[in-house]
């Protein structure tokens, strides 16, 4: 196969709507081909309004996913980040 020199990168805002109107497993099967899709250069930012989804949900979403960066707005209107890998890296990666 070709090596394709373009880097590409996908984001969406937050996943709440597309769970509220399409449901997990269609949301599932639609992220799968994004993510698969990716480059190995690429990025997939997905947002979530993750107050407003069950443990199920967001147990689900996590099995796709190689991270969670949590974003939270401080008291002084600063804003913090922090990244927690969700699964454990393959070795030799």
């Amino acid at each position: 196969m070709a090596s394709d020199s373009r880097t590409t990168h996908f984001g969406i805002r937050s996943l709440t709507p597309l769970l509220a109107d399409e449901g997990l497993e269609r949301t599932i099967s639609v992220l799968e081909h994004l993510i698969e899709g990716r480059t190995d250069s690429g990025l997939v930012v997905l947002g979530l309004e993750y107050t407003r989804h069950n443990e199920a949900t967001l147990s689900a979403l996590r099995e796709i996913v190689d991270g969670i960066v949590w974003i939270e707005e401080r008291t002084d209107g600063s804003i913090s980040a922090e990244y927690r890998r969700v699964h454990e890296q393959l070795s030799g990666i």
